[in-house]
């Protein structure tokens, strides 16, 4: 696996197995740096893989810790983002990284970890004019 520093799956995922959370980092989890026990971690943390680690030939800018948010394809056709708690507003990268999934024709997921149960599905890019006087088409965080 290529995490190389990036911890953001202990965290913004919940890790029952390790009595781990959402939201809280897992107890054995040093934040950019990785795992402590990763020798003899359960086989659950060891076979999961984010998009980011799915992908050989992705930048290191679309790494979750850089984005802010943990992608996971859920079906064929929906990709879901569990944003970190710490981010109050998507930064350049992660909008990168939706707009690629919706231009594919996914449809995307996310999730923030402060303001649940807040979901936004984006079936699409819309174009603010397309968005005026449509405030379904903005949800807040």
């Amino acid at each position: 696996m290529k995490c190389d520093g990036c911890t953001l799956c202990c965290k913004v995922l919940p890790v029952p197995w390790m009595n781990s959370p959402q939201g809280e980092y897992c107890k054995e989890c040093e934040p950019n740096k990785g795992c402590k026990i990763w020798e003899t971690v359960p086989e659950d943390c060891k076979k999961y893989k984010c998009f980011y680690n799915r992908i050989e030939s992705l930048d290191s800018k679309y790494r979750p810790d850089n984005c802010g948010i943990v992608f996971e394809r859920a079906t064929k056709t929906i990709f879901y983002g569990t944003i970190d708690s710490d981010i109050s507003m998507l930064n350049n990268v992660a909008n990168k990284m939706i707009k690629f999934f919706v231009s594919e024709g996914f449809s995307v997921v996310l999730k923030h970890l402060k303001t649940e149960p807040v979901f936004i599905i984006l079936l699409r890019i819309i174009s603010p004019a397309e968005a005026e006087g449509n405030r379904a088409a903005f949800l807040p965080f």
